[in-house]
């Protein structure tokens, strides 16, 4: 789930205010300040631009993980997933692309799991 006290931490750790963050992301400072202080949140583009920005991943924005440290960048970090060569050909902006919407689409799939649960 996001919480936008990571946010508030990897922006930080990337020495940058709110107003220059928001400036990067190319969004008002209002809404960027919205998402730190977890009153909105921002949708899987926005959320792919901030782990650019910040030098971070999407699982710890999105609190699935403590580790703000970005992925590395060998083949160990896709062990994990089903791999039987096919990411060979994608480039490693690519593969982290791919990490992250994983990532994103796990929260959302758990999210709806979640409301789903409440509403039974």
């Amino acid at each position: 789930m996001f919480d936008g006290s990571r946010l508030k931490a990897a922006r930080r750790r990337a020495g940058l205010n709110q107003k220059e963050a928001a400036s990067e992301l190319g969004i008002p400072v209002g809404t960027y300040r919205n998402w730190e202080q977890s009153l909105h949140e921002p949708h899987s583009g926005h959320i792919i631009s901030i782990v650019k920005l910040f030098n971070t991943t999407a699982d710890f924005i999105l609190g699935l993980t403590d580790n703000p440290e970005p992925y590395s960048k060998t083949k160990k970090t896709y062990q994990h997933a089903a791999y039987d060569g096919a990411l060979d050909d994608l480039t490693d902006e690519e593969k982290e692309e791919l990490l992250m919407t994983v990532a994103i689409r796990r929260e959302i799939m758990r999210k709806r799991r979640a409301q789903r649960d409440e509403q039974s």
